[in-house]
């Protein structure tokens, strides 16, 4: 049934799906987040509810504008399910609107096939990640991406390798220029530790190891997948394939060095993984077989939200 629904891209899906999302970002909002009700609060919360819904159409655009899978909807479906089986990420509202930006970016480097106006979509893709940053300092990473795509579509022009100084210097400076005028320099060291504090007791709560557990078993099978069919792609579906494969790499990366944000910044694995979790599933020449493994995230993200639900619950009993 969940096949029949997914297996063509239809407005009804995004109806679904962006529904289902917003539902548990206030939920999770409401029920997680121990925060006075302020002015400040709200705008902030619907800023990261606008955030993780446009984030699923640009998902779906990337997707379809560079052939990334096939005519479904099956990325966006397992994209947020993956939102779903870890609340916290929907907690916070910087690592989303972080992960919106890196997406814009990621949007602009995979576009560099068509061979035109590569100059200014370096450029742009640069500029998307640097801003990015400005919400989650671990988020330069990505501009590794920038220069994998100039590598993997063959753009080795001098030029093109200079290209992201540009707006990394404009951004820079024009975040320096704020906080001189409206706030104080110690913001930026503030803003651009770069903390690395990989901690691997943030992994080991149930609530977050199960649904932890079922992703990377998943994106194992997928990984498998990619490799094996690895020898019947040809041209630039190759290059594509291995531009999400190493935008895994980097986000893979980000979650190992980052200072804990408990397990928030697994949502810059997500988008990566969907897409080639969908393109695992295409493989699949049973339909019962994508029908279980569909059904298996949708169960999984309600046993994710009922233990997380749970675990609160014991919490404030405890309290």
């Amino acid at each position: 049934m969940i096949t029949s629904i997914f297996d063509r891209s239809k407005p009804i899906n995004f109806v679904i799906l962006i529904g289902a999302l917003v539902l548990c970002y206030i939920a999770a909002n409401t029920v997680f987040v121990q925060e006075e009700l302020t002015a400040w609060f709200i705008a902030r919360k619907i800023i990261g509810a606008l955030a993780v819904a446009f984030s699923v159409f640009v998902l779906d655009f990337v997707i379809n504008k560079n052939a990334l899978t096939e005519n479904n909807n099956y990325a966006i479906f397992l994209y947020v399910m993956l939102l779903i089986f870890f609340p916290n990420v929907l907690l916070n509202d910087k690592l989303l609107i972080a992960n919106l930006f890196v997406l814009f970016g990621f949007r602009r480097a995979v576009s560099l096939r068509t061979f035109k106006e590569e100059k200014k979509k370096i450029f742009d893709s640069t500029f998307w990640i640097c801003v990015a940053c400005l919400f989650y300092d671990w988020s330069l990473l990505f501009l590794a991406i920038v220069f994998i795509a100039i590598l993997l579509y063959k753009l080795k022009d001098f030029k093109n390798m200079m290209i992201p100084i540009i707006p990394v210097f404009i951004v820079g400076m024009l975040y320096f220029t704020y906080t001189f005028v409206f706030s104080d320099l110690s913001l930026l060291e503030e803003r651009f530790s770069f903390t690395v504090d990989f901690n691997i007791n943030k992994y080991k709560e149930t609530t977050f190891s199960i649904p932890a557990i079922f992703s990377t078993v998943m994106g194992v099978m997928a990984l498998i997948g990619f490799f094996l069919k690895r020898a019947s792609r040809v041209g630039q579906q190759q290059t594509i394939a291995y531009m999400v494969f190493y935008t895994l790499v980097v986000a893979l990366a980000v979650v190992l060095l980052s200072e804990a944000t408990q397990g928030a910044e697994l949502i810059f694995l997500l988008f990566p993984l969907s897409i080639l979790m969908t393109n695992y599933l295409q493989q699949l020449e049973k339909r019962w077989m994508k029908e279980a493994i569909l059904y298996a995230f949708v169960a999984m993200a309600i046993v994710s939200l009922v233990l997380h639900l749970t675990t609160e619950g014991q919490v404030s009993g405890i309290a």
